[in-house]
């Protein structure tokens, strides 16, 4: 479900960043793309140290995803830092990089409800 959920913010995300750009306003493009490439370096960090860390025996797979989360911590942070310093006095550009940076987090949950509501609909209790 994970790997789903990049491919498709994966072509969400130039998808509506053209669209941004019929409005040309480059701010808020910019802040889309950053913000949508944070979100999905977030979940792909996570999907890597999870994975690291039921691979392996339980203490050396949670010392691996203890320094996985430091490193994306601090990997975050940074990139915000930037970002915010870099752009942070344009309003659509912030407005933008909220909203990307909810981008595959949003895709995970529509995800989750659509399962909910297509499993619902064709479980084998209606047939």
């Amino acid at each position: 479900m994970i790997d789903r959920a990049l491919r498709i913010s994966l072509i969400i995300l130039p998808a509506v960043a053209a669209l941004m750009l019929l409005t040309k306003c480059l701010p808020a493009v910019l802040g889309w793309v950053f913000g949508g490439c944070l979100s999905m370096g977030i979940v792909a960090g996570y999907r890597f140290a999870v994975s690291r860390m039921l691979g392996s025996d339980t203490k050396r797979g949670m010392k691996i995803f203890v320094w996985a989360k430091l490193l994306m911590f601090i990997l975050t942070v940074a990139f915000m830092a930037v970002i915010v310093k870099s752009f942070g006095s344009s309003a659509p550009f912030v407005i933008a990089f909220c909203f990307g940076v909810v981008l595959t987090q949003s895709v995970i949950v529509a995800e989750a409800l659509g399962g909910a509501v297509w499993g619902a609909k064709n479980s084998p209790e209606d047939r």
